[in-house]
Formats: C-alpha cells, structure tokens, sequence
C-alpha cells in the first residue's frame, strides 16, 4: 500500500466541476472532439481551443481568488458486466499548491502563464495516483468495493521542472529526504494536489478510464492535466505568503 504524502506548506485552490467532453487543449489543441473524454474542474470555458489568454477572461468556479486556471482528468467509469457506467464527480475537487516536503520554501518558481503539467503515475510519467473508498486510506490501487459507493482519486503532481518544455521528461519528483531538486530539473515549483470524488452506481467497482472514442483503459492510464491561468501577481503573492 502506497503511504500517503506528508505536507508541506500549502494554499488552498478546491475548485468544482465544470463540464465533460472529448477536447484537450494540451495534446489535441485546435482539433475538438478529438481527444479522450475529460471532465473539467475550474474554468468553465474549457475546450480544444483554450489559452492562457481566452481562460484568463472565462467564468470559473474556482474558489481560490485570481485562479481561472484549466484542470482536467479522464471520465472514470464501472466496468459492470460489460457496460462502461460513467462515475460522476461530485462535490467539489479539493486541491492544494503546496511546498515539497524537504525542499525550501524561499526558492518555489510560481506557474508561468499557461504553464503546462501533466501527472502520471509509473514510467508514463513523474507524479503519483491514489485511490480509496471516501474516509479510507489512500492506496496505489483502486478498491474492489466501497460500501458507501463514493470514490476518491487523488493526484500528487511533480516537484521539479527543468524550465524548458512540458513534455513528460520535463517533469522530475523529489526523492525522500531530498532539499533540492536534481540538476536536470532545477526548478522547484509547487506541487499540485488535486482530490476528486465520485458517486459510484452501485459498491462493487471495476475501475476504467476513458482512453478515446468508445475506448477504456484500466487505472493505470489515470491522469492529471493543469493549464495555469492564474492572475500572475495574485499567483506569486499567495503562493510566497502560504
């Protein structure tokens, strides 16, 4: 059983869900429906065609002041004698930025304008994907059954960057006991944390992702996307301050 992460200092960015469809702006800009269905959590405006520029001036239901940032994940669904039955979020995604335990606080980069991120677990890419039965304990798999048919997944993303891109390799996590980033990846940015919950349609639970049209995968293709669209000064404040 994975352990759950310690905490850092950390600012607050829960957010709730927004919308569901098959558009992402990160690796299908431009071209909507062509992407995995995703549901989207914090700006309301998000599709195939979102920058930086279009979600600074869209609605949002972030709760955070100056936060209209993108946040997105694969629909999940109940594999359930062969009918993919979707799993709905509900509530709102409890998120956090927060300090990498080890790593000092003084030298955390905020988001830059449209900063990119992506969080997987495994060799697909840095970052980490819990699960549990709602008031349980965090585990690296999802359950089999949850008596109060409600899930939540959990996503710890990177703490490291090396300034350059947003490809997977861009991304590095600290190890345990470590107080600075590596020299590939020098740069110590927040490192976002993100719960989400869903209603399950009945306790037993056989958990897929969406993984294009009319296509699932098992949770090992769970992930986490962030498009940053925060108000830069806002940003750099509350993150120094937290």
């Amino acid at each position: 059983a994975a352990k759950e992460a310690q905490f850092g200092p950390r600012l607050a960015v829960s957010n709730f869900y927004s919308h569901t469809t098959a558009d992402d702006p990160m690796f299908h800009f431009g071209e909507p429906g062509v992407g995995h269905l995703h549901d989207f959590f914090c700006n309301t405006s998000t599709n195939a065609f979102s920058t930086y520029d279009s979600l600074v001036l869209a609605p949002d239901t972030c709760k955070q002041e100056g936060d209209k940032s993108a946040y997105w994940a694969p629909v999940h669904a109940d594999l359930n004698n062969g009918v993919y039955e979707r799993l709905d979020p509900v509530g709102k995604m409890i998120g956090y930025y927060e300090v990498t335990p080890g790593l000092p606080q003084r030298n955390i980069k905020t988001f830059t304008p449209g900063f990119r991120l992506v969080s997987r677990d495994g060799a697909a890419g840095p970052g980490r994907v819990l699960y549990r039965c709602s008031g349980g304990t965090f585990k690296s798999s999802p359950p089999q059954r949850c008596g109060n048919e409600t899930l939540d997944v959990r996503y710890i993303g990177p703490s490291c960057w090396d300034g350059k891109t947003d490809a997977p390799t861009a991304y590095n996590v600290v190890k345990a006991g470590a107080n600075a980033c590596p020299r590939t990846h020098p740069l110590n940015v927040p490192r976002v944390f993100m719960t989400v919950s869903y209603r399950m349609p009945d306790p037993d639970l056989t958990l897929r992702v969406s993984a294009g049209d009319d296509a699932w995968e098992p949770y090992g293709f769970d992930h986490f996307n962030m498009l940053n669209a925060w108000d830069q000064p806002t940003q750099e404040y509350k993150t120094r301050d937290c």
